[in-house]
């Protein structure tokens, strides 16, 4: 069984998020976190801390615009989750836009292919 499993997709997501908070000026325990992450959110069975996970890892992003792993894999991560009419307004708004451009941008070869699908998904594309 997978790590996610024995401990449960929620337990596995809560301790993810702890990680990225206590740990979000350290952009390699935070880079790793969002790579672990990625396996338990395909699994799409429990999108009951999506929404905060999100959360996070945007301020994740905002806080560490200059480290490419941190970016590349919130990108990635953010575009795996599954869609929500929470995630929805989280994508629409301006602050989330505003971080999910400068990481296009930054990093296009990483990052925009990630953040246009979040945006097509949400009915807007960006224009890095």
């Amino acid at each position: 069984e997978s790590t996610a499993q024995l401990a449960g997709d929620s337990d596995v997501i809560l301790i993810a998020m702890n990680t990225i908070q206590v740990y979000c000026e350290i952009p390699d325990i935070v880079a790793s976190t969002f790579s672990f992450l990625r396996t338990v959110v395909t699994i799409e069975n429990n999108q009951l801390h999506y929404l905060e996970l999100a959360q996070k890892v945007l301020s994740a992003m905002k806080d560490n615009p200059n480290d490419v792993r941190v970016q590349s894999d919130g990108c990635h991560l953010l575009a795996e989750l599954p869609k929500s009419r929470a995630l929805k307004s989280l994508f629409q708004s301006e602050s989330t836009e505003m971080i999910l451009v400068a990481a296009a941008k930054e990093f296009p070869d990483l990052c925009k292919n990630a953040i246009d699908g979040i945006f097509f998904r949400n009915r807007f594309l960006v224009n890095a």
